[in-house]
């Protein structure tokens, strides 16, 4: 039995409680910092529907208990009204896509939702307040979907370093739909002008584009700004030269280090071309890992170490994946009988179990932080304060020894578990020695001519 209260068809409309449709993205202006614009008011069609009290009811969306339901109303008493279901239900199966038709129940049911629908429009207003900054844009909505995305740890880190450092302050009141490519190119060239190299411009570059690239795909702008945004008209500073360690720097540096611990990471990024997170990601087991690779390539070479690379801990911040696929890998320490040796040493001072380098309480340490505070003083004093930068050098020496050796820079690459060639290019320090045997010939080909 039919249970909702009975409203004759005749007597007035109940006030209709009505709550605003969910917000979704179809307007370009913001609601303020995290309210979205709110939807178009939608007409309800609604459908009719003949109880077993033999009285015309109306079923449509309303608010009840401030949730949007499916109501029953009675809009026609039994007697009053002509049952035309038969005749509706005909129509329908020769047109599928008929939502109403001209027969007295239908007739009945377009008048009853009319005044439901004025009812409801003339509740509905739209709560678009003000339109959203970029700053509010970026901090409420783009860095939440980047972590609620594939987006790595590391990377969301540097975009708020990025963002707090060089766009907060002017991006704090410009609005994010009147930002044009104009807007974009005066942006960058005001970064120029503070001295920034194209690498460093490139980097903010990417992090703000991104922002204006989802606000694109949520269909809340037409375009991004900086696509055609370029530097013209002003002089960008040169690139930072790439340093990598001499042979003999590497040396020095790990002679006047105070302890195995410190040793054992400036050589791990130094010999094998660790980056520093994937070495403070390190664990015991992965001297020994249960993969099949690692377990073949044990059978085959029993008197080898090998490392299998399969994580990153970036600043500290525990995951259990590395940067990239390619940064996946297996490394072979007994190439260097020294590292093997410091391996071993730092091994009988720890547990033997979970990371190798670890802070009190169990977690990676901060490999940047570590060296700061413990690697650089020395290090400084070894080889001087020029010549050292960090442990990032050290990996690019590994990747420039090996090239210079080998002259191969698959190999290198590899090593260093790098996705594009691309970027192993960018990590060899070229020195003038190194074009003169091409020179040579050259020279020698013209004097036979």
């Amino acid at each position: 039995m039919f249970t909702q209260k009975i409203v004759p068809a005749e007597s007035k409309l109940p006030k209709l409680r009505f709550r605003p449709m969910p917000a979704v993205v179809t307007d370009h202006d913001y609601a303020g910092a995290t309210t979205l614009p709110i939807e178009r008011f939608r007409t309800q069609k609604g459908q009719w529907v003949v109880f077993a009290d033999g009285h015309l009811y109306a079923r449509f969306y309303d608010t009840v208990a401030g949730k949007r339901v499916k109501v029953s109303r009675r809009i026609a008493d039994k007697g009053t009204f002509v049952d035309s279901s038969d005749d509706c239900i005909r129509l329908r199966r020769e047109d599928r896509k008929r939502v109403s038709c001209n027969c007295a129940c239908c007739e009945l049911l377009t008048a009853f939702l009319t005044r439901v629908n004025d009812q409801q429009r003339n509740a509905w207003t739209p709560q678009v307040e003000k339109v959203a900054t970029v700053a509010e844009f970026f901090t409420n909505l783009y860095l939440p979907a980047l972590e609620a995305g594939e987006a790595a740890w590391a990377t969301i880190d540097t975009y708020k370093r990025i963002w707090k450092q060089y766009c907060a302050a002017h991006f704090e009141r410009v609005r994010l739909t009147s930002f044009s490519t104009k807007d974009a190119s005066a942006f960058l060239r005001g970064l120029a002008r503070k001295g920034l190299n194209r690498s460093t411009i490139n980097i903010v570059k990417a992090c703000v584009r991104g922002a204006f690239r989802y606000a694109v795909s949520e269909e809340i702008i037409k375009k991004d700004p900086f696509e055609d945004a370029g530097i013209f008209g002003v002089k960008v500073a040169p690139r930072e030269k790439h340093v990598a360690y001499e042979d003999t720097e590497i040396d020095a540096v790990e002679k006047a280090l105070p302890n195995v611990r410190s040793k054992l990471l400036f050589l791990l990024c130094a010999l094998p071309g660790l980056r520093p997170a994937e070495a403070a990601g390190l664990r015991w087991e992965d001297t020994n890992c249960p993969c099949s690779q690692c377990v073949g390539l044990r059978q085959r070479h029993p008197q080898q170490t090998f490392l299998h690379v399969r994580r990153s801990c970036p600043k500290g911040h525990e995951q259990e994946t590395a940067k990239t696929m390619g940064s996946n890998r297996i490394i072979k320490l007994s190439s260097s009988k020294k590292l093997v040796a410091l391996l071993e040493r730092h091994r009988a001072k720890c547990s033997g179990k979970g990371y190798m380098f670890k802070r009190p309480s169990g977690k990676p340490i901060n490999a940047s932080k570590y060296c700061s505070d413990v690697i650089a003083e020395p290090a400084k004093k070894a080889i001087g304060k020029d010549r050292w930068h960090g442990l990032y050098a050290g990996r690019r020496a590994m990747v420039t020894a090996q090239v210079k050796l080998t002259g191969n820079t698959t190999t290198a690459s590899a090593t260093a578990g790098h996705k594009n060639k691309g970027t192993t290019d960018g990590y060899i320090e070229l020195l003038s020695e190194d074009g003169f045997a091409g020179q040579d010939a050259v020279g020698a080909a013209y004097d036979k001519l």
